[in-house]
């Protein structure tokens, strides 16, 4: 999804500004992402709506947020608020104030019997980008008030290297967030194509009513993952994004995969420097279309809470439709739709 340098995400808040006028199982994802930056001091961010109570230290470093301009859907009403994201990951520090009291009581470890405790800090930084806590303290996510569904997916063991995941864990996480009333499911995740299962649990998840957001990969291919590509078809029609990267000035990133044979269903956002942290609560700047997704997710995220009426389906064409359109006239091979 798309902003302008700023960041080509604000899809989501254009959108809302519109309707407001608007067996063990195989190893299915594998997380593959640069290794994080530690963070500097924040450059200036792209300027606020004047006079907003929500132009705040904390939303000028939490440049997922404020790439995406979501200060314009703060100003309109919508935080997230009374809407589940499910994040389906290598879990999530749980005792991080970042998320205290808005871990759905529903999440749990679908490989194993660990907890939710993060090894890797991806399930951690992927879920503060989508909805960390407003707090006045280090950032806050796109869709702040929003509860997380937190899925533990990735094999027991795997990341002490890099983390990868069970495609029954999966599966199991996406049935649990159909469960669950989850309005948006965020698969930061890649690798071969879905399994039956999990392809039987987008379809489900989907047809309970939850935007998929998907990462698009990031080998700098013409075409998105396998993982994302299967995906999409797997899920109800019209009812899931694929998300690729985009750099601070809105030129699409190195390493995204781009949006090839599935650009009518491809958005953009920032996913090159994400200002997030980790299990640790140490702060890193983040490559990758791992964090670009949670941007799509929180924005999807604002949207639902503030119109619950609209379906899914909705949602995904609001966020497509009203997306800038980058590259070549609508959708294409690079952007898709912006």
């Amino acid at each position: 999804m798309s902003l302008k340098p700023e960041f080509r995400a604000s899809a989501g808040v254009a959108a809302l500004l519109l309707l407001s006028a608007c067996s063990q199982g195989t190893i299915s994802g594998v997380n593959s992402f640069p290794t994080p930056t530690p963070t500097p001091t924040p450059t200036p961010t792209p300027t606020p709506t004047p006079g907003s109570a929500f132009d705040t230290a904390e939303y000028r470093r939490s440049n997922g947020a404020s790439s995406a301009n979501a200060i314009s859907a703060y100003d309109a009403g919508a935080t997230g608020r009374g809407v589940i994201i499910a994040v389906i990951d290598s879990g999530v520090d749980a005792t991080s104030a970042e998320f205290a009291g808005r871990i759905s009581p529903q999440s749990r470890d679908a490989a194993g019997l660990r907890g939710l405790g993060d090894e890797s800090g991806h399930g951690t930084e992927v879920s503060a980008i989508a909805l960390a806590a407003r707090n006045n303290s280090g950032i806050h996510g796109v869709a702040f008030d929003a509860t997380l569904l937190s899925i533990r997916a990735d094999r027991p063991g795997s990341c002490a290297t890099e983390c990868a995941y069970l495609s029954t864990a999966i599966a199991s996480g996406l049935n649990t967030a159909a469960i669950a009333g989850a309005r948006v499911v965020n698969l930061s995740l890649g690798g071969p194509a879905v399994s039956g299962s999990e392809a039987a649990g987008l379809a489900r998840v989907t047809a309970a009513n939850a935007v998929v957001v998907i990462s698009a990969g990031n080998d700098g291919k013409a075409e998105v993952d396998p993982f994302a590509s299967s995906g999409l078809a797997a899920a109800l029609a019209g009812s899931t994004i694929i998300a690729g990267a985009v750099n601070s000035s809105g030129d699409i990133a190195s390493f995204s995969n781009r949006a090839g044979t599935v650009a009518s269903s491809y958005l953009v956002a920032l996913g090159a420097g994400v200002r997030s942290f980790d299990q640790t609560g140490a702060a890193f700047l983040y490559d990758g279309t791992s964090e670009s997704a949670p941007i799509i997710s929180g924005a999807a995220a604002l949207l639902a809470g503030a119109f619950p009426t609209l379906t899914n389906v909705q949602i995904v064409d609001l966020l497509l439709r009203t997306a800038d359109d980058l590259g070549a006239p609508g959708p294409e091979a690079v952007y898709g739709r912006g």
